[in-house]
């Protein structure tokens, strides 16, 4: 309907109603007044039309989508202004677009300056479960929001300048900057907020890895940073290291350290076994929890498990080596895994639905 509508409006302003006047001013030639009569009126009824379908349109409860129909008409509407100037000049159908692209203008800055109250809203039937890391669908809402009033961030700097009491472009221009942080500053609390739910803090460490990194892969792909700013995307880059090092932290050091052993004489045959005991239950514990959790993308995937493997193979290396020399052959009663297992373990993590 928006499309149509889009169409209906530049068709009759560029080419049905030009063609409409020439019609008239050949039949009324010499008769002014008499054809800009007839003109006005032939037009009038679908001019009306057109408008109250316009003014319709954008209606409803505030949303995006209902913010950004308002401003793809006022748009439109705003470049076909100097139409209906040329062809209604001294009509009061001149005036009825410019009521309602004032209307439009009004309501979007009004919408743009509440959205951060109702933008978080997710309905529960387009709810993702997140039950395994997954970035949470409200911050694939809000970022599609950002991305689209980016693109139309001419539009809305000039709503902003020409209806509220901002006094010049470089006002409003900060004012809308303003309003885009401030969602995105709303959004990191709610997702913490949110992370609170998961018990285990290493699935709590990749649900907020995986939304950031949607955040930052939103962008790469629009270039965010040139609104933004790029200290605040490289301040979520090093958040995201941060939530990687912390999951690290709080899923493995604990594994390796069962694998640690002290420089001296004192490490003795029951100590290498419990340790190499312990060390298979939780690796083992950790693979299988971990199989179906999800990270944003595969490349994120491989750089998790490539961290993984760097701290993991070259400590249980060292302690398999240890354990061989220690015991002998008696050793490889208590090695379960080989390097090359481990490694594949670690290559079947965060495989999510497909690991079900």
């Amino acid at each position: 309907m928006m499309g149509r509508l889009m169409t209906a409006l530049d068709v009759t302003m560029t080419c049905l109603f030009p063609i409409e006047k020439q019609l008239c001013d050949r039949v009324f030639s010499g008769f002014s007044t008499t054809g800009s009569n007839c003109f006005i009126e032939v037009c009038q009824l679908a001019t009306f039309q057109l408008l109250n379908l316009a003014n319709s349109v954008g209606s409803g409860s505030p949303s995006k989508s209902c913010l950004l129909k308002k401003l793809d008409i006022f748009k439109q509407l705003h470049s076909l202004i100097p139409k209906f100037e040329s062809l209604f000049p001294d009509s009061t159908l001149l005036y009825q677009p410019i009521k309602v692209k004032n209307k439009l203008g009004k309501a979007s800055r009004d919408l743009f300056k509440d959205m951060h109250n109702f933008i978080f809203k997710v309905p529960e039937a387009d709810l993702v479960d997140s039950s395994y890391g997954q970035h949470h669908q409200m911050t694939i809402e809000v970022m599609n929001y950002v991305n689209s009033v980016c693109r139309s961030k001419r539009t809305l700097k000039q709503i902003l300048h020409e209806y509220s009491k901002v006094d010049n472009e470089v006002e409003a221009s900060s004012f809308f900057v303003k309003q885009i942080e401030q969602i995105i500053r709303m959004l990191e609390k709610k997702l913490i907020y949110e992370s609170e739910n998961y018990k285990d803090l290493a699935l709590r460490r990749i649900f907020m890895l995986n939304n950031r990194s949607h955040i930052e892969a939103v962008n790469k792909s629009w270039e965010l940073e040139t609104i933004l700013g790029n200290e605040w995307f490289q301040n979520n880059i090093e958040k995201i290291h941060k939530n990687h090092e912390l999951y690290k932290g709080s899923s493995w050091n604990k594994v390796v350290d069962f694998l640690k052993l002290e420089n001296n004489e004192n490490t003795t045959e029951e100590l290498l076994k419990e340790k190499i005991h312990l060390f298979n239950s939780h690796f083992e514990d950790i693979c299988r929890v971990q199989s179906v959790w999800s990270v944003y993308d595969n490349k994120l995937r491989e750089e998790i498990i490539s961290s993984v493997g760097k701290i993991l193979l070259p400590a249980y290396g060292i302690f398999v080596g240890r354990l061989q020399d220690i015991l002998g052959n008696q050793a490889y009663k208590y090695i379960k895994y080989e390097l090359f297992e481990i490694q594949d373990l670690l290559n079947h993590l965060f495989l999510g639905n497909q690991n079900i």
